[in-house]
């Protein structure tokens, strides 16, 4: 396999260097890059080179290099899926970073440019789109379809047989029940529990879950700073 550039020098593509550490992942990280605007003046990352997508062609060519993009762009989440398309148009094919800690069927289906954290369990006869991450100890049931750009968070436990759209959020310890629709662009607060089918861009918070808020013309937006 080819050397894997990462785009992104956020807390995830950081994680991502320390769990491809682990034994068993064939994951060789050569560089990190990012837009030329969230450099900082900063030249490396995690001790590797970090590059200016304006250079990375020149430098790390797709004839080479893989990518993995790790924009976790909370702060607006369709953001992950214009970066995925950006990298494609570029000429780079988009690897997966599965951890050799995760569990994931032989059944399972699984598209590129995600991300599964050490823990996670995915069970048979589900389909992962592209771009997602999927984080510790998340467990996903069997017959699940998930979309593309999809943060799970920590903890979230998913039943069978639910479909899940494009860019949507799950907090830390959410949990959704057997046999639902969750519509594109749903935020699910951290321990909520969905029991219902979901409204596109809408936040869900509670035991049972209720939807308090719609955010339909920007898409999920959150503010983690301190």
């Amino acid at each position: 396999m080819k050397p894997v550039i990462i785009y992104g020098n956020s807390a995830v593509a950081k994680q991502v260097f320390f769990e491809s550490k682990q034994n068993g992942s064939d994951f060789q990280i050569a560089a990190f890059c990012a837009g030329d605007n969230f450099l900082d003046g900063e030249a490396s990352f995690c001790e590797l080179p970090l590059v200016p997508e304006s250079e990375v062609i020149q430098k790390y060519p797709p004839s080479e290099y893989d990518m993995l993009s790790c924009v976790d762009a909370p702060s607006r989440l369709r953001n992950r899926l214009l970066v995925y398309d950006k990298l494609k148009n570029m000429g780079y094919f988009l690897r997966n970073f599965i951890s050799p800690l995760a569990y994931i069927s032989d059944k399972v289906q699984v598209g590129e440019n995600n991300i599964i954290f050490a823990f996670a369990q995915i069970l048979n006869d589900t389909c992962l789109g592209h771009s997602n991450t999927i984080r510790n100890k998340v467990h996903i049931g069997h017959d699940i379809i998930i979309g593309n750009g999809i943060n799970i968070g920590v903890g979230t436990v998913i039943g069978g047989f639910v479909n899940i759209g494009n860019s949507c959020w799950f907090g830390l310890n959410s949990t959704v029940n057997n046999s639902l629709i969750i519509a594109e662009e749903t935020l699910v607060g951290s321990g909520a529990v969905i029991m219902r089918n979901t409204n596109p861009g809408t936040t869900y918070l509670g035991n049972p879950a209720r939807a308090i808020s719609t955010h339909l013309d920007t898409g999920i937006c959150l503010n983690f700073s301190h």
